[in-house]
């Protein structure tokens, strides 16, 4: 080993140039070899591409809407399912189901909606599906259930800072 470090030593521009060849050589041999890596998202029998292939079949991409939840609170004896929370709220889903773009409304009181009842029986949730993504500004999250439930008010108006926004966006 002594020899080996010697001549290395003796003779540095020597081996540097020769580790310079083989670095080039093994660079051009494996160019000329190619690889093996394929970057395709497409392999024809995978399970990945048969799903693609089935939701572009289907209108609008396989892409569906957007999904909503009603969040329900109430106090008083009985919960969400008393018969007096059930009165109101069941007009509300009525008429949040017949919103435009609105698809289905599965309501806490419907056959699905057993889940959808929390365990203290005081909060429930209806889901709201839309045939189409959207864009909801935040003040309007708010507004909603409460307009739904006891109609609109001067307090429901967005601020003007976002009102003016809102519209600058939109042009």
């Amino acid at each position: 080993m002594r020899h080996l470090v010697l001549f290395c030593h003796r003779h540095a521009w020597w081996v540097i140039a020769g580790w310079l060849v083989v670095l080039a050589a093994l660079t051009t041999a494996g160019a000329a070899a190619g690889s093996d890596y394929r970057d395709t998202l497409k392999p024809p029998a995978s399970d990945s591409t048969l799903a693609q292939t089935l939701l572009a079949e289907v209108p609008g991409g396989g892409q569906g809407g957007d999904q909503e939840r009603i969040v329900l609170t109430a106090d008083g004896s009985g919960g969400v399912a008393s018969a007096a929370v059930r009165e109101r709220i069941a007009p509300m889903l009525d008429r949040v189901a017949r919103l435009p773009h609105v698809v289905q409304v599965t309501s806490p009181y419907g056959p699905q909606g057993g889940a959808q009842i929390s365990a203290d029986g005081r909060t429930a949730f209806a889901t709201v599906s839309y045939d189409v993504k959207w864009w909801l500004p935040s003040w309007l999250d708010r507004v909603v259930p409460r307009i739904a439930v006891e109609g609109p008010s001067a307090a429901d108006a967005p601020p003007a800072a976002e009102r003016e926004r809102e519209a600058a966006a939109r042009s």
